[in-house]
């Protein structure tokens, strides 16, 4: 789950509804909570617990690779939505979750997408080390067996 510092930009939070469709989400799976960087973390953990007492709370840590182990993200307001989508995981999210989709980049004919989830997946699980082996060992186009991949961003 992966929070937002609504409260602390004077936005209306509803956080223990928030944290509550979270567990319905979770169904009895862990929860792990990624606090957002400017949260009140002391407030923020307190509030979680109270619900969900044995989730665990980062303050710390890259939410992206988080979001690789997770099985399914729920957010607040946080772009943090596309990481999700783009790994093929299932995102619930305050944002219209099908227009997110819809604004997802495709490039090289809509294949780089699961390129990249497939490259976490196998960096992951300890298939690949990451980097451009990684890249090459799930990529066909001929720019990775040259270390490097390159996306013609004009043809989409």
């Amino acid at each position: 789950m992966a929070t937002s510092d609504a409260r602390e930009t004077l936005k209306v939070d509803r956080r223990k509804r928030f944290i509550k469709r979270a567990a319905a989400i979770a169904d009895g799976r862990p929860m792990v909570f990624k606090l957002h960087p400017n949260e009140n973390a002391v407030r923020a953990t307190r509030e979680i617990k109270s619900v969900v007492p044995e989730a665990l709370v980062f303050t710390t840590g890259n939410a992206n690779h988080m979001i690789a182990h997770c099985t399914a993200l729920v957010t607040q307001y946080s772009t943090l939505a596309y990481t999700g989508l783009a790994l093929g995981k299932e995102v619930h999210s305050y944002f219209d979750v099908g227009e997110l989709r819809r604004m997802l980049p495709q490039q090289n004919n809509g294949t780089s997408a699961a390129a990249m989830a497939e490259v976490v997946r196998r960096v992951a699980s300890g298939v690949a080390t990451g980097g451009k082996d990684a890249v090459r060992d799930v990529c066909s186009c001929r720019d990775c067996g040259a270390g490097t991949h390159r996306v013609n961003t004009a043809a989409g």
